[in-house]
């Protein structure tokens, strides 16, 4: 864990996440700024950007008691990552009410579905670990502001 401002941890906290194993392999890189959450997820053989998803938490169109999300995707052409990124960037924005952006770009050369099988199990293992990181944040976080109280 780190902070790029220094001191409290609570200002800008990277943490990284691993699942899966060589060329299955799936990295994540979570940027919690307090306000926002940044989530860059790379693996296969060559990471890199392959589409961008920004949501946006917003009340449920049919119970605005309830948060849903608005998602926003650039796809660089030829990828095919935008729907993972897009699911994801409304499950964060959703479940954590503040704006979420995911990076996402995984490769394999000539990847049959077997393989496509196992990239998904490391991404739905990687998914878990930053979610219930982050679960674990705000309840920290929470009991830290009952303290000051």
């Amino acid at each position: 864990r780190m902070s790029v401002l220094g001191g409290d941890l609570n200002v800008v906290v990277f943490e990284n996440f691993l699942a899966g194993k060589g060329k299955y392999k799936i990295e994540a890189i979570l940027i919690d700024s307090g306000r926002d959450l940044t989530l860059w997820i790379g693996g296969g053989t060559s990471p890199h950007v392959g589409a961008i998803a920004l949501g946006m938490p917003r009340p449920s169109l049919e119970d605005s008691n309830i948060t849903s999300a608005s998602v926003s995707v650039l796809c660089l052409t030829g990828h095919k990552e935008d729907e993972w990124a897009k699911n994801l960037a409304h499950q964060l924005a959703k479940e954590f009410n503040q704006p979420a952006v995911v990076t996402l770009g995984i490769h394999i050369d000539d990847i049959v579905r077997v393989e496509m099988g196992l990239l998904r199990e490391a991404f739905d293992a990687v998914i878990e670990q930053v979610i219930r990181f982050q679960k674990e944040s705000l309840t920290q976080k929470y009991k830290h502001s009952k303290k000051s109280l």
